[in-house]
């Protein structure tokens, strides 16, 4: 399986951090260079992202743009599924055999992600078994976008769905609901942050009372403006599905 790996240049300690990680499980990897959001002119930033924007941050438009850049090299170089990781990942002892396990998986041709890291709730609904303890299950609520699998298909789908950019690149609920992609998580999860995370090269915690005022009330106004096909999937999910389904939070 490709792996790539989203490092900002400047970042050299992540950098060698990661690079300890991949050596550690002799993955082949690919690094790629990150978006730094703060450097992009007001041109710039007006022309990759929409009006109306939830990921209106730098860091977050950096970002977001970042995973964009690998989901259209998988496409120009028909890559067919990859690992995605970014610099401040630290990777288990089980990394190596869950990666086999899901590249021998029979996956479907419908877009898929599967995370590998933390989910907050996710459906008590086995997909199949990777190993005699790691599992597949479809997602219900997570974020992070530090580690994942993610097929082509999906990437396309991503692709039209999100970009120019107005949203951020682990908001995988909306993943589902606009892009049409399965979302689902290896349970339990086979990567987590390194100590380096705490660091954020996104958010600048100074404002953030205000950041997350206004992120409410760029919520509020994406969601008078989603399209009648997303307006009735949740419609269904919420009425319907969820009733029907046995969750797990985690």
């Amino acid at each position: 399986m490709k792996v790539f790996i989203i490092n900002l240049k400047r970042s050299v300690l992540r950098r060698e951090s990661i690079e300890s990680e991949c050596a550690k499980y002799n993955l082949d990897y690919e690094f790629i260079d990150a978006i730094d959001g703060r450097l992009l002119t007001s041109a710039e930033i007006q022309q990759h992202t929409r009006k109306l924007n939830y990921a209106y941050k730098p860091g977050e438009i950096g970002c977001s743009l970042s995973h964009i850049k690998i989901y259209r090299l998988m496409c120009a170089q028909k890559i067919n599924t990859a690992l995605i990781l970014e610099d401040d990942a630290k990777l288990m002892p089980d990394i190596t055999t869950v990666l086999n396990a899901l590249n021998k998986a029979e996956y479907s041709e419908k877009p898929t992600i599967t995370l590998l890291t933390k989910t907050f709730q996710y459906q008590d609904k086995c997909l199949f078994h990777l190993d005699q303890t790691h599992r597949v299950y479809p997602v219900i609520e997570a974020c992070m976008s530090h580690g994942y699998v993610i097929n082509q298909a999906a990437a396309q789908k991503v692709l039209a769905a999100f970009y120019p950019v107005w949203m951020v690149a682990d908001r995988w609920s909306l993943f589902k609901e606009y892009a049409d992609c399965d979302i689902n998580a290896v349970i339990p999860p086979v990567i987590v942050h390194s100590d380096l995370a705490s660091a954020s090269t996104i958010k600048m915690p100074a404002d953030e009372e205000d950041h997350q005022s206004k992120k409410k009330q760029i919520w509020k106004e994406l969601r008078k403006k989603r399209p009648l096909s997303v307006r009735l999937k949740r419609m269904v999910w919420l009425m319907g599905k969820r009733n029907f389904i046995k969750i797990v939070k985690c």
